[in-house]
């Protein structure tokens, strides 16, 4: 999808979708990276995540898109996508030392 400026409306909808259900994916998946006060703020009802499942689904057909929405849920914490969800995340209040331990770790790695 290369420049976001130069995206359709329809695209960059797409997209911001898609990291919507990430973020969503995160905190449904891996609750223990956030406090209570943080998941009771930024939790969505069920209801409401299907529908955007949903739309995500049409706008994969729409765009001729892979639809990545249906595949088995795995929310691999390693992976770059859901590394930068997590700082995403952190942007909006998302306090944990949890997740900067993880990422101490990810950076000691990169060392070696």
């Amino acid at each position: 999808m290369g420049n976001y400026g130069a995206m359709s409306k329809l695209q960059k909808t797409f997209v911001a979708l898609s990291w919507k259900i990430l973020e969503h994916r995160i905190l449904y998946y891996h609750p223990e990276l956030f406090s209570q006060k943080f998941l009771d703020k930024h939790s969505i009802p069920d209801a409401e995540y299907d529908a955007m499942e949903q739309k995500y689904i049409r706008l994969c057909k729409l765009l001729k898109k892979p639809n990545t929405a249906q595949k088995p849920i795995q929310v691999d914490l390693n992976r770059p996508a859901v590394q930068l969800a997590l700082r995403i995340l952190e942007s909006k209040g998302a306090k944990s030392k949890k997740i900067r331990k993880m990422r101490k770790r990810e950076f000691t790695s990169v060392k070696k």
